[in-house]
């Protein structure tokens, strides 16, 4: 777990994410890249939508089961006493967030985009933020932070599930 609460301070993350890109370049270590799918960011941008998500151990919480389609920021904020993050799914139709955490083959054929964010710091102090443009369908958020026994968030329930119309 301590691992997580230093990946969360956003300084050690950006030398995490120069040290991987250098390794990558000289040294062929193939760390996987880092970047979102899409047009998508990690940054607030002015004129999305903001859906504010609240981390709280062991779920999420926001005001809505439908979020208009759009450019939309979604902003963590970690009120939990451990670290978590936010992955973001747009689920292939009929897929459910039950069907994914089932898959034995990591989603593969039942995800239409993924985004995630980085790991938020417990406490509420620190936001993790990822923008992308929200078309119709269903999708998912999960934890995939490992408890201390090494199961992932998302498998004791830290998931949530909402539709863009």
């Amino acid at each position: 777990m301590k691992f997580f609460i230093a990946v969360a301070d956003d300084a050690v993350q950006a030398a995490i994410y120069r040290i991987d890109a250098w390794e990558n370049a000289n040294c062929g270590v193939g760390h996987p890249d880092d970047s979102l799918a899409g047009n998508a960011t990690r940054d607030h941008e002015d004129g999305a939508a903001v859906v504010k998500v609240t981390a709280i151990d062991f779920q999420f919480a926001f005001d809505t089961t439908t979020i208009a389609s759009g450019r939309t920021s979604f902003v963590l904020t970690n009120n939990g006493q451990e670290a978590h993050m936010m992955d973001l799914f747009k689920m292939a139709a009929g897929v459910t967030m039950d069907q994914l955490l089932k898959s034995d083959t990591g989603g593969e054929g039942l995800i239409d985009g993924y985004w995630g964010s980085n790991v938020a710091a417990p406490g509420g102090g620190d936001e993790e933020v990822v923008t992308l443009d929200l078309a119709p369908g269903h999708y998912g958020i999960a934890c995939f932070v490992a408890g201390a026994d090494g199961t992932p968030h998302a498998m004791t329930g830290m998931t949530k599930e909402f539709t863009v119309p």
